[in-house]
């Protein structure tokens, strides 16, 4: 039996495409006090239009829910930049990986932490090259900080993980009951004992279904 997009899955995508219209719009803002037009434009509409439209070509694919992960990190590091590496602005990952959660995937967790590990580790040589790129500001450009934000990046994206798996099946347990419970009730309020939840090796479902199979056999019977 088909398993149908969750509901908890296409609120997640509404709140992503508002989120990174959002950070869109913090781009230009720094655009306009740290005269950073190009970045914002070069960087910031691709990073804002291409998750959305993945998102209305595949639906809840893998690779959309993915490409809002990437783009919510490119935008951490674009603001990151914009501002000349100002340290406050790195507390936008850790926010923007803890949104992420409501899609409750955690591979998107891990690509976005995996993204803005390679960001930082590339940024931190840039800087130290001199390419005019920032990702903290010269006092503090040192593999030892660096070292300290992967640190917290890390155990971040980890717990973050751990809650997605285990969100992920209560989340869909309850869809499927859900699901059920609008299927068992006909339109004339008949109840349809022949329908069954989709299988998705939960122990309530296989226990709600059980009951139901027990009900119908039992009430065949006794017709």
């Amino acid at each position: 039996m088909a398993i149908p997009t969750p509901c908890f899955r296409i609120q997640a995508f509404k709140i992503m495409v508002g989120i990174n219209l959002a950070l869109f719009v913090l781009s230009l803002a720094l655009a306009a006090w740290h005269s950073t037009w190009l970045p914002a434009f070069l960087i910031g509409l691709p990073t804002a239009i291409l998750p959305l439209l993945f998102y209305r070509m595949l639906g809840d694919h893998p690779l959309a829910r993915i490409s809002f992960g990437i783009s919510f990190m490119f935008f951490a590091a674009l603001h990151i930049h914009q501002s000349a590496g100002m340290l406050e602005m790195h507390f936008g990952i850790f926010v923007l990986l803890a949104i992420l959660i409501s899609f409750r995937d955690y591979l998107v967790i891990l690509t976005a932490a995996a993204t803005i590990a390679v960001h930082h580790l590339l940024f931190m040589w840039l800087q130290m090259q001199g390419s005019g790129v920032f990702l903290v500001p010269e006092q503090s450009l040192s593999l030892g900080v660096i070292l300290v934000h992967a640190v917290f990046v890390v155990v971040e994206a980890g717990v973050l993980m751990l809650i997605c798996r285990q969100s992920y099946r209560e989340g869909m347990v309850g869809q499927t009951l859900f699901d059920a419970t609008e299927q068992l009730l006909t339109s004339d309020g008949r109840v349809e004992l022949t329908y069954r939840c989709a299988d998705i090796d939960s122990r309530v479902i296989n226990n709600f279904n059980a009951v139901f199979d027990t009900l119908h056999k039992t009430l065949t019977i006794i017709e």
